[in-house]
């Protein structure tokens, strides 16, 4: 097996996204499974692949995992964090068959999948080359709920912006124009509603409590706010 073939495979860390976000590269991320057939050097290999890997996009090959427990919603924020660089990309990205190549934007927002068998290096360009349009059909996507979230605000209407704002999350989108700017709305809807929280006053008092559960069910379960006013309540 010549050297020449042999693809140099990235981490699954911050500093790799880093790499392809300076470079602008689309990243293909390899899940080989736990089986050694998929897990040596000779299975993808080839030197039009490495010259994909070296010149048209960051190839990431993650180690496997049979963990696919859900985080709690109680230990995380609805903000979406990035899949790559988390704990867990394998039950992040829904990993059930093996091998599985994703192919995905310079923040490893996922884009197309093939699952069970092995692209060529043909068929992995075309898919490179597709991504900039699937990107920016994503974020078109996530700035018409922003866009509706950001009206929805304006008439002090919270509860209609939040939920926009979480319909956005769900997607699990990150480092898109769109995507950013709804976390920096989301924020500050989080400072509005701290700022009432202590306005409140006497958590003892029964129209503060019907105040703090109103609250409560207008951010809902996943968010902050939801929980901190569970624990005012149970103090």
């Amino acid at each position: 097996m010549k050297a020449d073939g042999i693809i140099g495979w990235e981490p699954s860390t911050p500093k790799t996204l880093e790499k392809a976000a300076t470079d602008s590269k689309p990243i293909l991320i390899y899940f080989p499974g736990e089986g050694p057939e998929y897990n040596y050097d000779g299975y993808f290999y080839g030197k039009d692949l490495k010259d994909l890997a070296d010149k048209k996009a960051v190839f990431i090959r993650v180690a496997y995992t049979s963990d696919r427990a859900p985080v709690p919603y109680s230990e995380q924020s609805p903000i979406p964090l990035n899949k790559i660089a988390g704990d867990n990309p394998s039950r992040d990205y829904g990993i059930k068959n093996y091998p599985t190549f994703i192919i995905a934007d310079q923040n490893g927002n996922p884009y197309f999948r093939v699952e069970g068998k092995k692209p060529t290096a043909k068929d992995l360009e075309a898919y490179f080359d597709k991504v900039p349009e699937a990107a920016t059909k994503a974020n078109e996507k996530l700035q018409k709920n922003l866009d509706e979230a950001k009206k929805l605000w304006e008439k002090k209407d919270s509860k209609g912006a939040v939920a926009m704002l979480i319909k956005n999350f769900k997607d699990g989108a990150v480092g898109l124009a769109a995507a950013e700017g709804g976390i920096k709305l989301y924020r500050e809807l989080l400072e509005d509603a701290r700022a009432k929280l202590k306005d409140i006053g006497d958590k003892s008092k029964a129209d503060n409590v019907k105040k703090l559960k109103a609250m409560q069910r207008e951010w809902g379960k996943g968010t902050e706010i939801y929980y901190e006013i569970e624990d005012i309540l149970k103090s």
